[in-house]
């Protein structure tokens, strides 16, 4: 009887181990989601699963709230973009729901192009409806690269076309766009803003005439301004994030690769 019981525990536990995440005494499969979405198309992802540590069912529901953002992922502009499919459920003693599909449609845009975007997700216990404190599960979206700048871009900050640039051999390029009212004064960082490291991979340049030069350590942009940069790896392959911020708040990174793309 005792061993019975024991193993029961065992098995609960190790069942709802790993990588769930709890609050009040419900929880999740996924501490935040990541999701590539297509401009003017859509992107369902479903590997999210609520969790019920409990020894009896409990209902559980779903509710999107607007996010703040971090300077390099920009608050999702509509969160009628989002669907979640089904936005409440009720899940059984010591179980998993099913997968809760969240399905993104992004406006077929440039301005859309190169953005990231974030958006959270509020689990709670009881059925969907007023917004309660719950567990919160940041949803970060990020579109099509692209080296295409729209006309205007309001509230997009500082951005990068592309943001994901793959390097083969010689030379590539990415231009630097601040779309707001402050002057950008940058500076840049490997893998975190601020950090060094990427000078003994890639050499980072600017164009005068038809000379290249080193990019200082800071550089400025002025409002509604745009910078051209170069990049030519120095040692292959390779892989990281490049940054470029300001103490204003501005910032953004690129999805940097290069050499060896068949591994």
């Amino acid at each position: 009887m005792h061993i019975k019981f024991y193993l029961k525990i065992f098995f609960i536990t190790i069942f709802l181990s790993g990588s769930f995440v709890y609050a009040l005494g419900i929880g999740a499969t996924e501490s935040k989601v990541c999701i590539f979405a297509d401009d003017g198309g859509e992107m369902t992802y479903e590997k999210l699963r609520l969790v019920n540590p409990n020894e009896v069912p409990r209902n559980i529901s779903i509710v999107k709230k607007r996010s703040e953002g971090d300077g390099s992922f920009l608050p999702l502009p509509n969160l009628d973009w989002v669907e979640i499919n089904p936005q409440a459920v009720v899940v059984p003693a010591n179980s998993k729901s099913e997968p809760i599909k969240i399905t993104i449609s992004v406006p077929d845009s440039d301005i859309y192009l190169n953005k990231r975007f974030v958006f959270d997700l509020i689990v709670q216990p009881g059925n969907t409806g007023a917004f309660v404190a719950g567990l919160v599960i940041p949803v970060y979206i990020t579109t099509v690269p692209s080296r295409k700048i729209p006309r205007f871009c309001d509230g997009c900050g500082l951005s990068i076309y592309p943001n994901v640039l793959k390097i083969e051999n010689g030379i590539d390029s990415i231009c630097i766009v601040n779309w707001s009212s402050d002057t950008a004064r940058l500076e840049i960082g490997w893998n975190r803003p601020g950090q060094k490291g990427w000078q003994d991979a890639l050499m980072i340049m600017q164009r005068v005439m038809t000379v290249y030069i080193p990019i200082d350590k800071e550089f400025i942009i002025e409002p509604n301004g745009k910078k051209k940069i170069f990049i030519k790896p120095l040692a292959f392959p390779g892989r990281g994030k490049l940054y470029f911020s300001g103490k204003n708040g501005l910032k953004d990174f690129l999805n940097i690769e290069w050499g060896d793309f068949d591994r």
